[in-house]
This record gives C-alpha cells, structure tokens and sequence, in this order.
C-alpha cells in the first residue's frame, strides 16, 4: 500500500466500502463494551491504505458534518479518489497522497481510525508505524480498526502462496506473472490426489477460491512481496507496546463462546484465564486466517457487562422470519429464522419483541420503542397502563436475550438510526458519491456499506436522483438520456428512437427502477 506505491499505480486495488470497518460498527462495539465513543454526525475518520476512497467517501456522504482523511502512498488511486471527491461536492473528505511512515501528529486525533487490508502485506517498520499512529493519532475515547492475515490458518495457505511466487517470479510483466501461478497450482491439484491426502485436498479448496478471486486481489495478496500473518496474541503483544488494549473483534459475533457447540466451550472455559488466551484458542480451533481486530487506549476500564444495559442507547433490527399468526402469550416454543441462523424462543417478552422486530424490518428502532411496542403485546388488562413492575421485569429478561441475539447476529444493532428510506419518496435522492461512482460506471456503495450492483438503465437513473426531481421529471430525464445517447431503449432487438415511445417506456420504467434502487438501500431519509 503505502510503502510500495509503484505496484499500485502498476495494478490499482478495486476500491469498495467494508461494512466491518464503518464507524457504526466500531461504536457499536465499542458502546456494547462499554465505551462512549464519538458520535458519528460530528467526528474525524481516517483511513490508512484508502485507495480511491471506495471505504471512506460514503462515511463521508452520510456524515456531512464529519471529516474523513484518507492516506495513499499510490499517486494513481489518490488521483481517482480526488476525481471522486470533486463530482460527489463532498466538503469534508479528502485522501493524501502520503507514505505511512510520514504521518505524525500535525495530522491531529481521530475519533475511528481505519487499516483495512494494509498490516500484513507491508515491512515491518511499516507495521509499527500503523499501530504507533493507531494509539497516538487516537482520540481518548477513539477506536482503531486494524485488519490482518492470521496464524495458524495461513500456515497452509502460505504453502499455495510460496509456490505461485516461485513461479511467478520468473515473469516480468503483471498478468504473466498471474497467468503462470495460477497455471502451475492448477497443474498441482490436478497432478496430487485428494482422496485421504490433507495436501490434495488443500490445493483443490485454495484452487477454487483462486478462481473465484479477482485478479488486484491475488496480486496484491497471494503476489505481494509482503505477506506476514501473525498469531492473535503476538498482535496484540505488539499493540501493548504503543499503550493499545484490545478492545473485541469488528465481526463481534465470532467472539461470543456460546456460538460454539457446548464441549468446545467447556474445554476452552478449562483452557482460558483471560479474553486473549480464549480468542486465541478459538483460532486454534477454527484455524483461522483473518481477523478485524479494535483497538483502543490501555487506560480505558471496559466493564465488557454483557447484560444487555449498554442496548438501551442503540436502535435495533432484525429481518428473522416467524410464522404468522404465532401469538407471544400462547405456551411452547417459536422458531425465528434468519439465514442459517435459528433462535428458539419460550419467553413471551422475548418473542414480542422479536416479532416487532421483524414486522418493523427494515427500520431500526431505539430500544425504549422496541420495549414499549413489544409489552403492549403483552398486556391483558382492560383499563389503565401496564404496571410500571411488570415493565422492569420484561426489560431485566429482555436486554440479555437481546444482548445474545446480537451476537448471534439475529437481531441488528446500531448507534444510529436507520438511514435509507423503505419506500420510494416524492423526490428520491441518493448522495453525491452515489451518482459520481455510477457516472463512473463504477461500483456502488448503498446506504448500509456494502456495493451495490446496478444495471445500466439504474446506473443512469441514479444519477439524476438529486432530491429535486419527481418521478414526472425523472421519466422526462431519463427520455433525453436515451436521445442523448447515454441510453437506448430496445424493441424486439430493434433500437426506440421514437421520443413518445420512449416517454410511455420511461413511464413504466422509471418506477419500477425506483423501487429496485430503493430495495438496494441506496435513498436516502430526509
């Protein structure tokens, strides 16, 4: 990244949002913890290793009173990400074309500092130079966000990796070098049988992820000069060094020993004295290869009360699936489905709520909401309010199941409210960064930050969705797009020149492309 611009500028890395690293999920964490981190309407994000700014110039949209940074030692993508800047109107973001190792502290406190994907393809002086600004550019309540490759299970990968930069090191030019090691571990899954063979059944698996990957991704990955994963507790032994304390992980749901089955968490409760030894075991268990680690300042107490009280604040969601018609005060249990994920559940207030959440999906609601709504399903009586008793006692057994709920990934929580709209407004908008990346024909970060793919007649679309437009003015829009040749408009395989037909085209289009875009999370709430 940083420290080695000219591969970079060579092979540009695909710039896209990660929804683990946005500062709604590190204060989230953080505030689940028991920190009271920055508000993010009025906050300093920066990034290390941006890119273009695919990460951070949505944080930016979104948070307009913010101001988002991003470092880039590639003059290349910084000039995308400047190109970016100016077409989305966005004030308060930039990107710097700067190494890492020049960051010192004019460059001021941050309240989220982001490295995603930067630690382990860099030196080591590089490494240090991250966590040294992740503790001394960090505000006091800040949280640092920092990715890397991970120990034990990059022990077999680094075996794939070591044979593809064998061979592609007898190649000069960027794509023979992925060509040939790509080749030559086809070559060694197809030569070295599976059956009963641990090494077989390895080059087949890394085998299919290689030809899924995107080619900047296995050049600046598996091809990197750099690769240098680290166990969990060496990281964060390092950390410490620069007065950092670990804070949780960005994917919070793999720390939780309840999401493993029960023997593997009673031989680990045997294993364990401190939260490093279990995360650490847990890898061993998992043999895991990447981690998304927070950090934040040693001097901070983290109570970690896991009793569901640091909820009250958050606004909470879930999309889990229930029967309908299930009545919360009727005896026996109720399943809740969300993906592959199941929640049985006896209690009445509990699921109350989990119907509230699912009915009220894909609106976040802040927990006094969610409480009240769901004690109302409870409540028999004929005259009066529910008694202030029976309240507290539904909130002491609902804030833990909620709290478990979460980190089950069943139930959403967030320390802002929701921020797409659900349905399509008079005059739909989505930001500046939104409509400059589709002009660019480039991939879209939704309001929830994650891309978004769009097909040509949304890309278009959406760039004429400024909040000024209704959906008259949007179908006239969109038919002088397709007389000015930005758009064409098919019949039969035969190409529309005709402008009333095209009007009556546009007059069915355009909804339906508003509601598809709206689906997508990409509208904002005004």
């Amino acid at each position: 990244m940083a420290d080695s611009p000219n591969r970079y500028d060579e092979v540009p890395y695909d710039s896209l949002p990660f929804q683990q690293s946005h500062p709604d999920r590190l204060a989230t964490v953080a505030t689940v913890f028991g920190m009271k981190p920055a508000k993010l309407d009025n906050c300093r994000v920066l990034e290390l290793g941006s890119s273009s700014g695919g990460n951070i110039l949505p944080i930016a949209a979104r948070f307009p009173n913010s101001e988002v940074v991003g470092v880039d030692g590639s003059q290349r993508q910084v000039a995308i990400g400047e190109k970016l800047i100016a077409n989305s109107g966005l004030t308060n973001a930039k990107i710097l074309h700067r190494n890492i190792l020049e960051i010192g502290p004019d460059l001021g406190k941050f309240d989220y500092i982001i490295t995603h994907g930067v630690l382990s393809w860099v030196p080591r002086d590089v490494q240090e130079k991250i966590l040294e600004v992740s503790s001394r550019n960090l505000s006091d309540q800040g949280v640092a966000y920092i990715s890397y490759n991970t120990l034990p299970g990059w022990k077999m990968r680094g075996i794939i990796r070591d044979a593809m930069l064998y061979r592609a090191n007898l190649f000069g030019r960027p794509d023979d070098k992925l060509r040939e090691s790509r080749a030559l571990i086809e070559f060694l899954a197809n030569s070295v049988p599976a059956e009963n063979n641990a090494y077989g059944i390895l080059l087949k698996s890394e085998l299919k992820k290689i030809d899924s990957a995107p080619a900047f991704y296995l050049h600046h990955d598996h091809l990197e000069e750099t690769n240098d994963p680290v166990y969990f507790h060496e990281f964060i032994t390092r950390a410490k060094k620069y007065q950092l304390q670990y804070l949780g992980e960005a994917e919070y749901d793999t720390m939780l020993l309840s999401n493993l089955p029960p023997q593997v968490v009673t031989g680990l409760q045997k294993l364990s004295s401190d939260i490093i030894q279990t995360e650490q075991y847990m890898d061993f268990v998992r043999n895991r290869l990447f981690r998304s680690t927070l950090l934040t300042h040693e001097n901070l107490q983290l109570p970690r009360n896991l009793n569901g009280e640091t909820l009250r604040g958050l606004y909470l969601g879930s999309s889990a699936k229930v029967q309908e018609g299930t009545d919360p005060l009727a005896a026996g249990d109720v399943i809740f489905r969300r993906g592959n994920t199941n929640l049985t559940c006896s209690v009445p207030i509990v699921k109350a709520a989990m119907q509230v959440l699912s009915e009220t999906w894909p609106k976040l609601i802040p927990f006094e909401d969610l409480l009240k709504a769901s004690c109302a399903r409870l409540w028999t009586g004929s005259e009066g309010e529910q008694p202030e008793q029976d309240i507290a006692r539904h909130t002491q057994i609902l804030l833990p199941a909620l709290m478990r709920a979460f980190f089950a990934k069943m139930v959403d929580a967030s320390v802002t409210s929701t921020p797409f709209a659900w349905s399509v407004p008079e005059r739909p908008r989505v930001t500046g960064v939104a409509r400059a990346y589709a002009a660019a024909n480039q991939q879209v970060a939704n309001l929830q930050h994650a891309v978004s793919s769009l097909s040509d007649f949304e890309k278009v679309l959406v760039q004429f969705l400024d909040g000024e437009r209704d959906q008259a003015a949007l179908c006239e829009a969109m038919t002088g797009a397709v007389q000015a040749g930005r758009l064409k408009v098919q019949d039969n395989g035969k190409t529309v020149n005709d402008v009333a037909v095209v009007r009556q085209v546009m007059a069915q289009a355009v909804p339906e492309g508003l509601r598809r875009i709206v689906s997508k999370g990409l509208v904002c709430i005004d």
